[in-house]
This record gives C-alpha cells, structure tokens and sequence, in this order.
C-alpha cells in the first residue's frame, strides 16, 4: 500500500508526501515512491506494481508536451496513458 499525504501550502501550492516502502518477494526495501516532473510543478506517486506506476508513466510523463495544455486536457492525458498502462480505465 502506498500512502500519498497532501495538503494546501498555500493559495498556490500544496504540500505532498509518501512512504518509502517497496514489497517484493525477497523482502522489503526503502525507495523514493514521490517522484517530480522535469521543469513543471507536478509531483506523483504509485501503489502496486513499481514498474507501471513509476518507471512506465514515469518515461511518458517526462517526456510529455506541456506546451499548450491546460489541466483538464493534462488530466486527460493522464487518464488514457494510465489506463493503457494498467489495462483498465481509472
């Protein structure tokens, strides 16, 4: 399980936080799970497979076109990138 924390900051951020706790089969290790877009005030996490939620949408999110984009065509984006990489529609 992954727990992301957030919270207002201010008028014009928020404060986010998450465990550091990896489960595989040969055991338990301690990694970053919050991670940063590249030059953009976007941060996320992932719970389940490491793999999909961090490397995959990792790559797609730093590699991403801002350029134009407004949040709800973002959030849009996101949407189908997510469920193309998990299979399902989130």
């Amino acid at each position: 399980m992954t727990v992301v924390a957030f919270m207002e900051e201010s008028k014009d951020s928020l404060l986010l936080a998450a465990d550091q706790q990896f489960t595989r089969r040969r055991g338990k290790y301690k990694d970053n799970k919050l991670r940063r877009v590249k030059n953009q005030q976007i941060a996320w996490s992932s719970a389940g497979n490491p793999q999909i939620g961090l490397d995959d949408f990792g790559e797609w999110i730093n590699r991403y076109d801002f350029t134009g984009k407004d949040w709800g065509l973002f959030i849009e984006d996101v949407d189908m990138q997510v469920s193309m990489l998990s299979g399902e529609r989130k």
